[in-house]
């Protein structure tokens, strides 16, 4: 058996399960997918499974066709966006070592993570650490970007996409230096990666969830065209529940 791209787009497509001779596709019970080198990855193991019941995985180009052999998927090739969406004052990136320091400030500061329902960061080894660890990219193509101030070449924040596997779900979040509040940057950063959401990975729709206490991140979604749909309980934490869908492309796809 092989699986062929139905359709798609330059970096989303849907697929279809058939059989070399062409016979009507069955329910495939067992999977594995091996990256590129042979490393067994898990997420795409779970992006095997969103295929089948009729989703996609953001980071398939187009045209791409990978064969099932003994039982097991090869995915050769997976589009990483290591650098995000660019906008008048702001370029967004991956984070490196290099932001450590400015890695460290941001999340060890009380203010800042005052409404994020995380500890703060207690040295410049953790955020490092911190850095080093994070795999979202590799795993899912996108993350959280480093907010570069284009004027100063500085990292004032982040912001970004992230895909919450327990929710099926991919989230907008960002988080800057309070000097930076007040200035639109947040606004400009999550509007530029709600875009980059759309009309690059082509994702059905991107949720934000903000405590009921976080006024100015509540007035941030909304600005980008967010719509409320009520309050939920997400890690023990009661937070209102934010959606906004792709109406602007057609064949959009669901999250992984």
């Amino acid at each position: 058996m092989r699986i062929v791209l139905l359709y798609g787009t330059k970096t989303s497509a849907k697929l279809v399960m058939v059989s070399s001779c062409g016979d009507k596709p069955e329910p495939f019970t067992r999977w594995e997918v091996l990256c590129r080198g042979g490393d067994r990855s898990s997420v795409r193991v779970f992006a095997v499974k969103a295929l089948f019941s009729g989703a996609s995985f953001p980071g398939i180009p187009r045209n791409t066709e990978v064969d099932i052999r003994d039982g097991v998927l090869r995915l050769e090739s997976v589009v990483v966006y290591r650098e995000g969406p660019q906008t008048p004052r702001l370029t967004h990136r991956a984070f490196d070592l290099g932001d450590a320091e400015a890695f460290f400030r941001l999340n060890s500061d009380p203010e800042v993570m005052k409404f994020t329902g995380e500890p703060l960061l207690s040295s410049l080894k953790q955020a490092a650490e911190a850095i080093e660890c994070y795999t979202d990219f590799e795993r899912y193509g996108f993350g959280r970007w480093a907010c570069v101030q284009k004027q100063s070449g500085k990292v004032i924040g982040f912001c970004g996409l992230k895909y919450l596997p327990d929710l099926h779900e991919v989230d907008v979040g960002y988080r800057l230096k309070p000097e930076f509040w007040g200035r639109g940057f947040a606004t400009e950063a999550c509007a530029a990666c709600l875009d980059f959401g759309f009309r690059i990975l082509q994702l059905n729709q991107i949720i934000a969830m903000v405590m009921p206490a976080n006024a100015s991140s509540i007035g941030v979604v909304r600005k980008c065209g967010m719509r409320c749909e009520g309050e939920v309980f997400y890690e023990g934490i009661p937070v209102l529940r934010f959606v906004k869908t792709n109406a602007s492309v057609s064949g959009s796809v669901d999250p992984v």
